[in-house]
């Protein structure tokens, strides 16, 4: 069987086409970038719009060099810079209004809506300056001496990392450098600013040590000896050496030791992931990486082979063949073959052990790209594409025919892989033609089958001037990389990015200039004003649909949504079809969001409910993104929207908070006064806040709503039994004050003059006023803790712009460290678990100020 899909324009498809031997094939995943621009042979949803174009200094020594992270930024491995592009849409404009953004190329009409923060980590000042470099192994002479072509100090490999490991749950990049250190490198305080520096150089002692041991038992054991050039010492020296140098590494998500299968329940607050490694020696090596920990810590190393591990592809966790543990397939390959290796968890324990399904080896191929998918393994060579079954151990392979052009590189090389749709997944060559791999290795064809390269779609979005010169241009450049944003909640309409070399040559031929060329695209067909609305219907009713499975942030989920806003022929109509699926997101979802109480031990409620608070968190955030985008002219009922999914998420925030304090709580007889009035204060401010919501004097709350708060304050009655304060007195004191002036006092005291403060809720909008005092003074108030903001410390919401304390979970080594006497204040129970990381209201991450 040969699977044909004809390419647009090419010689071979107009001769099929006049035979009558080729059929039309619907395609929407050509390459745009290829110059097909007038539309021909397309459809109308074979269309892709260029956002935004920006030139990187620099060029890559490496295909596939464009990575997303979950959190909606873009990681760009040139040779003398690692590039971290963020694109600014969806983002709270204040949190860019002391920082420049990066002039981008874009169409007129919408030249200002896709700014991006772009901020380079230049290798040079780390190679010259950075204290944390780790030292070498010497020996008598060193007969492994790096290649030529590795002299030049440059960064050769880098990948993002799961997030949560970084600041405000970002993610770490692991960067490999032209000496073949590994470095973590992580934002200081703020992802989207610009202090990303190195956390760590990994240190390859452990490695080394395991290699003494290795070639000791090996010597006590008696093993055969093999004819050696070098003396034993030297000879271990070289290894040791070797041992030393990282050639590949790349991350996977780690499973806790109680979590037996995907999606049960582990630890909310730390976050763990392995970095796996592979060496000169022919080791693999894995660190244990959490956000609790100081340091990555060597978890353990095996030898794969006697040659260097050039290259490692991590596949899905999946539940082990012994109970209770789970595995999953780590691929290697070197000079001479492809490896399937099993990384098993049982407890505590981590271990590697090879597998017997092994593809064909491959000697002398370059395996430019590969990608796991469940259990297959998609790699391309040289002219083929290889699919490999691991369950069964068999292989397909496809040969990629060049479509009747006679201008093809026949060793072009393959630069990215994505999926497309189940059942197949698409090849990017570096000439940017593109092939469709099925994945149904047992299709009941032999190998051999022949792809065709797919048809171009059309190009829009290019600056007017050079709608025509530019998309040729553009043809010439070497396809480097190109991932669609990994977070987005429908592939199909997501945002891509893609890089390419942009070369500029002299009249002698000659290169004058080496830099690349990031673009931004939106794959969304042309669609008539008149189905606008219909348009923004279906696009955020299938987000809220898929928002549900994922962990990302909401700007992540919900960001291809605002771009087809941007683009949209009819934005006014565009809007108004996000406001219509708002108003029927509302519907039901208190009940949902608040159903069974605050301590619901029915599992499949428990799941319900988050899936509730995630669209619920999605339909506020866009809520209060088309009033600031609209402003006066947002849809009718937004501002009613706002009001009504912020009260109704505040209620599910202050009685989550609540019954995370139950179990936290120690006696008043553990501690001191000061602390038990202390956490008292804590306590006593959120039922404040609950008594306030339910006494309000609008309109009474709905049976929900008058549960799920009535049972927060008895909960807050409990904790505060166990400090020893009596909360019934107190609510007499509040029904007095909020009939007078509409203010509480949960005891609190002004910072300037230590007069007592009031607390005011405004039931209608879910939110808190300013702290005041009865000399004048006042003081905004955290989001999280409802406590006054004091300190200097502060942290907001990238999406909604909530304020909050700035709460510094300490890790281990500093937990170990502390030998301060006390209790640790009952207010840093809020902080932990997913509130940590993300607000409560729009699901946005927290960013330091």
């Amino acid at each position: 069987m040969t699977v044909r899909i004809a390419p647009s324009g090419s010689p071979a498809a107009g001769q099929d086409q006049a035979k009558g031997k080729a059929r039309a094939v619907d395609n929407d995943d050509g390459d745009i970038r290829n110059g097909c621009s007038d539309g021909s042979a397309t459809t109308a949803g074979n269309s892709l719009v260029l956002l935004a174009s920006a030139t990187l200094k620099g060029q890559s020594g490496r295909l596939t060099n464009l990575q997303w992270s979950s959190g909606g930024q873009a990681l760009v491995p040139l040779k003398q810079s690692l590039v971290i592009l963020t694109p600014c849409l969806g983002l709270h404009p204040q949190l860019f209004d002391s920082v420049r953004l990066s002039d981008l190329e874009a169409h007129p009409n919408w030249w200002d809506k896709f700014d991006h923060l772009i901020h380079s980590i230049e290798y040079r000042p780390i190679y010259e300056s950075d204290p944390t470099v780790r030292t070498r192994s010497a020996v008598s002479k060193d007969y492994s001496a790096i290649h030529a072509s590795q002299l030049e100090q440059s960064w050769q490999q880098a990948e993002w990392s799961p997030p949560g490991l970084g600041v405000a749950g970002s993610s770490l990049i692991a960067a490999l450098s032209h000496e073949h250190d590994l470095y973590i490198i992580g934002a200081a305080k703020n992802p989207f600013g610009a202090d990303w520096r190195v956390l760590h150089a990994v240190d390859a002692e452990p490695i080394r040590r395991h290699v003494r041991r290795e070639r000791q038992q090996a010597s006590e054991a008696g093993a055969p000896s093999v004819p050696a050039f070098f003396a034993p010492d030297v000879q271990t020296g070289r290894l040791e050496s070797r041992a030393g140098q990282f050639l590949c590494a790349a991350w996977t998500e780690a499973i806790p030791p109680d979590r037996t299968r995907p999606g049960s329940a582990g630890d909310a607050s730390e976050v763990q992931a392995l970095l796996i490694a592979g060496t000169r020696s022919g080791h693999l090596a894995l660190w244990e990486c959490s956000n609790r920990a100081s340091a990555p810590r060597l978890a353990t190393c095996s030898r794969t082979g006697s040659w260097d591990v050039l290259g490692i592809c991590v596949g899905p966790w999946q539940a082990g063949r012994v109970t209770g543990t789970m595995s999953c397939r780590i691929v290697t390959h070197d000079r001479q073959r492809v490896a399937i290796w099993t990384l098993e968890r049982a407890r505590d324990r981590l271990d590697i052990k090879q597998a017997s399904e092994l593809p064909p080896p491959l000697p002398g191929r370059m395996i430019s790209v590969w990608k796991w998918f469940g259990g297959l393994l998609v790699y391309a060579t040289t002219g083929e594409v290889h699919v490999f079954d691991a369950d069964n151990g068999t292989t397909r392979t496809f040969e990629l025919s060049e479509g009747g052009r006679d201008d093809c590189d026949p060793l072009r090389p393959a630069a990215s892989i994505r999926p497309k749709g189940s059942g197949s997944c698409i090849i990017a060559l570096q000439d940017s033609s593109r092939y469709l791999v099925p994945l149904d290795i047992n299709a009941g064809a032999p190998a051999g089958d022949t792809l065709v390269p797919l048809a171009a779609p059309v190009a829009r979005g290019y600056v007017p001037l050079l709608s025509e010169v530019q998309p040729a241009y553009d043809a010439l450049q070497r396809l480097h990389g190109e991932a669609a944003e990994s977070s987005s909640a429908s592939p199909v309409d997501a945002l891509e990015a893609s890089i390419r070399s942009y070369d500029s040559v002299a009249s002698m031929g000659l290169t004058v200039s080496g830099s690349s060329r990031y673009n931004l695209w939106l794959r969304s067909p042309v669609v008539p004003a008149k189905d606008a609305r219909t348009r923004a219907v279906e696009l955020l009713a299938a987000a809220l649909a898929s928002v549900e499975h994922l962990d990302a942030p909401t700007v992540a989920r919900i960001r291809h949504v605002l771009a087809h806003y941007h683009v949209s022929s009819s934005p006014v109509a565009f809007a108004d079809g996000l406001g219509q699926v708002i108003d029927q997101a509302t519907d039901g979802l208190e009940d949902a969001l608040l159903r069974d109480g605050p301590t619901s031990d029915d599992a499949t409620t428990t799941v319900s409910r988050d899936h509730a608070l995630r669209r619920g968190q999605a339909c506020l955030y866009v809520a209060l993104w088309l009033q600031r985008e609209r402003g006066d002219a947002a849809p009718a009922g937004t501002a009613r929207n706002v009001d009504f999914l912020r009260s109704l998420l505040f209620v599910r925030h202050l009685a989550d908070s609540m019954a995370g304090l139950v179990d936290e709580v120690e006696p008043a007889s553990s501690m001191t006064k000061d602390e038990a009035r202390r956490d008292a204060t804590t306590v006593t401010r959120l039922a404040a806040a609950a008594h306030a919501m339910l006494s309000s004097g609008g309109a009474e709350p709905s049976r929900p709503r008058t549960s799920r708060l009535q049972g927060t304050i008895t909960e807050a009655d409990a904790v505060l039994a166990r400090l020893g304060v009596s909360l019934g007195a107190i609510q007499k004191q509040w029904d007095e004050t909020l009939r007078s002036d509409g203010t509480l006092q949960a005891g609190e005291e002004c910072a300037a003059c230590e007069a007592p403060l009031s607390l005011q809720v405004d039931a209608a909008k879910g939110t808190v006023e300013w702290a005041r005092c009865v000399s004048g003074h006042v003081w905004p108030r955290c989001g999280v803790s409802l406590a006054p903001l004091v300190s200097v410390g502060v942290r907001a919401c990238s999406g909604c712009w909530t304020k909050s304390l700035l709460h510094a979970v300490p890790t281990r080594d500093q937990a170990a460290m502390d030998v301060e006497p006390g209790v640790e204040p009952l207010s840093s129970v809020l902080f932990r678990g997913p509130g940590e990381t993300t607000c409560w209201a729009c699901g946005c991450t927290w960013v330091p100020l």
